[in-house]
């Protein structure tokens, strides 16, 4: 073998030598830790307690024009969140209305009623928060002439201030935030109190004469639905002083709980 294939083949070898020793190093010391986080969500959960402790308000047979009855139901927070409103909505289920047999009907030729026909008879007088706080919001007055029918169609005054087309039965307190809505240990009970008036209307009937139109609803009824929905608070950018030492969110049960710390 030659001088020069000699020094080839060394060069060749320590080079190979060089690669083997730079491709195999390692770390020879390690550590690994965990990290355990744990994210659980709250509960909304507006509970409705009547007088008689029932699922029912107004339960009211044999009704004449003129009459009016009062009544009412207590809005309590039994979740761990709290509750930012309370929006009623008002619906007649299928199959609700009964268009009833009476004689104006029947021997005059008067038209048959439509649910929505009767639910213009009753007009909701009040309905009202009292709280013992002091603060007492009137949401609906006599005056505005608001149906119940103008419930079921989601039709309220323009000034009356709605929510997608419903009322809020919460607390709204401008001057003190920290008591709107319903939070999860409130200072006192957030009472609702709804009157209801089937109204009086002496117009008469030209086609028959002597008749008066509202003799066409004799012997109506309908069933009707209180339908109450709670809804929460906005999201929180959640700071270290919001959080409990067991981890719990309480500014989450606080009333107007959104609203930044100062």
């Amino acid at each position: 073998m030659g001088l020069k294939r000699k020094l080839a083949t060394s060069v060749m070898s320590a080079s190979l030598g060089l690669s083997l020793v730079g491709g195999g190093t390692w770390a020879a010391f390690n550590d690994v830790e965990n990290i355990e986080n744990t994210f659980a969500a709250g509960t909304l959960d507006l509970a409705v307690i009547t007088k008689d402790k029932s699922n029912s308000v107004f339960k009211l047979l044999n009704m004449k024009p003129g009459d009016s009855k009062t009544a009412e139901f207590e809005l309590k927070n039994d979740g761990s969140l709290a509750i930012k409103e309370v929006l009623l909505d008002i619906t007649v289920p299928e199959d609700g209305f009964k268009n009833g047999e009476n004689e104006y009907v029947n021997e005059h030729g008067g038209e048959e009623n439509e649910a929505i026909d009767f639910l213009e008879q009753f007009q909701v007088e009040i309905l009202r928060i009292d709280e013992e706080t002091g603060y007492d919001f009137t949401l609906i007055e006599e005056k505005d002439g608001v149906t119940l029918a103008d419930f079921a169609k989601k039709d309220l005054p323009a000034e009356i201030e709605t929510v997608d087309g419903a009322i809020n039965l919460a607390p709204i307190h401008t001057e003190r935030p920290e008591y709107t809505g319903l939070p999860v240990n409130p200072l006192d009970d957030e009472v609702v109190k709804i009157k209801i008036v089937f109204v009086e209307d002496d117009t008469i009937d030209d086609s028959v004469p002597g008749e008066y139109l509202q003799n066409r609803y004799q012997g109506d009824e309908i069933e009707l639905n209180f339908g109450l929905e709670a809804t929460q608070w906005g999201g929180l950018d959640i700071q270290d002083g919001d959080v409990a030492e067991n981890g719990t969110i309480e500014r989450n049960k606080n009333a107007n709980s959104e609203t930044p710390k100062e």
